[in-house]
């Protein structure tokens, strides 16, 4: 590496490279990171406006439930296949909404297993900055829901609110 390709000047996570001085001479040269400057910092922002976006397409029924979380996790449908022990023409189907309602409770579980999740969230879904906390009940069959309002930083005068979903 030659010394007119490292970065300098940057401060975050310094790192000292041997390279090729302009008189052919061999040395240490500290560089900081160009991925943490350029892209670190914006991958928060880049990550709300991935979920908003499926968010969108789910609500506008683009988009299934399943594919929704699918996206999330970057799960192609050959992949949840395999793991959800289901044909794969299947899968694709059930990324329609219109296609999602020939889902079976089986299939629905086994999906929800892949991917992490409560098989409740298949049929329920809070929207993006907000979650649902599942709550027992005495009935050991019966869970509450309650769509979470984050809560607000110390500049922010809106109080957070719960919504009991029923």
């Amino acid at each position: 590496m030659k010394d007119t390709e490292v970065t300098t000047g940057l401060e975050s996570h310094k790192m000292t490279v041997f390279v090729e001085h302009e008189d052919g001479t061999y040395g240490p040269a500290e560089s900081g990171s160009y991925m943490v400057k350029n892209f670190i910092d914006n991958f928060a922002e880049k990550q709300k406006h991935f979920h908003e976006s499926a968010y969108k397409d789910l609500a506008a029924g683009k988009i299934s439930p399943v594919g929704y979380h699918m996206r999330l996790r970057e799960i192609a449908p050959a992949d949840l296949a395999v793991r959800a022990i289901m044909p794969v023409g299947k899968v694709k189907k059930i990324l329609d909404p219109k296609g999602f309602a020939s889902l079976t409770i089986g299939e629905a579980a086994r999906i929800a297993d892949v991917l992490g999740i409560p098989l409740a969230d298949l049929f329920q879904l809070a929207p993006p900055g907000m979650m649902i906390a599942h709550q027992p009940t005495p009935n050991q069959w019966v869970v509450r829901s309650v769509a979470i309002a984050p809560i607000p930083g110390p500049h922010s005068s809106k109080p957070a609110s719960t919504t009991e979903q029923k």
